[in-house]
């Protein structure tokens, strides 16, 4: 059980180990920390490999360049860390192929009864082993030893089932209009309101369903049929269509036309930035071009004065009051 209860922070010299440190980075669970410490002398990670850490606790700390300043900077907030969580059971492990650590490690240790090692790139911390099921070892040899044309049938299975999964999104997406029809008429009932209320709303949230500014074509709908009680109606059936996340084909405003290259070539910081925002708009169930469209706003308005009054107003234009109000409250603490 105390292995589960480690905090494992990975300090992360990306201008030595490049990606290929963060290879693992991805299996990490909620107790550990990725802290990356790059310059701008440091290759450009790609944005796949940002996205793959999912929920991870990641933090980026981008440093002058300089001579060894980037050790010296990892060095110190190595320090910072060891005294900030000195009643907590903790492992710290330095990610990079410079044997130059080690000495300091050594030094380090003797003032900690915390772990202090080096590593040259990220791996799945041996805690692991403890919550899994007895089957792993076994499960895991096996897939060792399956032939390799067996991965080729693996990608092959996979791309059959991609694009069985894009042919029948027609279908999906009237099956999620017949289930949010019920969870509405569900939903409201259950609060007292009669048949009819129900229906009417129900025909309104599932009338808008395809618009790209769904929640506040909904809020405009009701206030307009219910005025003294659209809010409490409103209020009843937002958490609902929340769980019910819209195909929507939102068309991009044309200084916003989605380039590969151009999120690619973005510096380091504003990379993370439109990784974090994106993730954790799709996490809230909005549609990936929205996110992409709010992550690519915040990254070109970075270094405005106002800028995150910049944002809002761009959010609130788009998107109407309620629905630019609820995505700014969901990015606000990232900007």
């Amino acid at each position: 059980m105390d292995n589960i209860e480690t905090e494992t922070y990975y300090l992360v010299d990306f201008e030595n180990v490049h990606e290929d440190g963060l290879d693992c980075a991805k299996q990490l669970g909620d107790h550990n920390h990725i802290c990356i410490f790059s310059t701008e002398k440091a290759p450009k990670i790609n944005v796949e490999t940002l996205q793959s850490f999912n929920n991870n606790d990641l933090m980026l700390h981008n440093v002058p360049a300089g001579d060894q300043s980037l050790d010296k900077h990892l060095i110190a907030y190595l320090g910072c860390l060891i005294g900030k969580n000195s009643s907590k059971k903790c492992e710290y492990i330095i990610i990079s192929k410079d044997k130059g650590y080690d000495d300091i490690i050594s030094f380090l240790k003797c003032f900690t009864s915390s772990t202090i090692t080096r590593q040259t790139k990220i791996t799945p911390p041996r805690n692991k082993t403890v919550t899994t099921n007895k089957n792993t070892t076994s499960n895991k040899n096996a897939a060792t030893n399956k032939p390799t044309t067996s991965n080729k049938n693996t990608a092959a299975n996979k791309n059959a089932a991609a694009n069985k999964n894009a042919a029948s999104n027609k279908t999906t997406s009237s099956n999620i209009k017949t289930q949010l029809n019920a969870a509405i008429h569900c939903g409201i009932s259950e609060q007292k309101y009669d048949k009819t209320v129900a229906n009417k709303v129900a025909s309104i949230v599932v009338k808008n369903y395809k618009n790209v500014s769904y929640l506040n074509d909904v809020h405009n709908a009701l206030r307009k049929m219910y005025p003294d009680d659209y809010l409490a109606i409103y209020n009843i059936v937002k958490p609902i269509i929340r769980k019910y996340p819209p195909f929507t084909t939102l068309q991009e405003p044309e200084n916003f036309k989605f380039s590969a290259d151009y999120v690619e070539n973005l510096p380091f910081e504003l990379k993370f930035l439109y990784t974090q925002i994106k993730l954790k708009l799709e996490k809230a169930l909005y549609a990936s071009n929205i996110s992409r469209t709010v992550a690519l706003f915040a990254c070109q308005h970075y270094k405005e004065n106002n800028y995150k009054q910049s944002i809002y107003s761009f959010l609130i234009s788009k998107y109407g009051q309620p629905e630019g109000r609820e995505i700014y409250n969901y990015i606000k603490d990232i900007l």
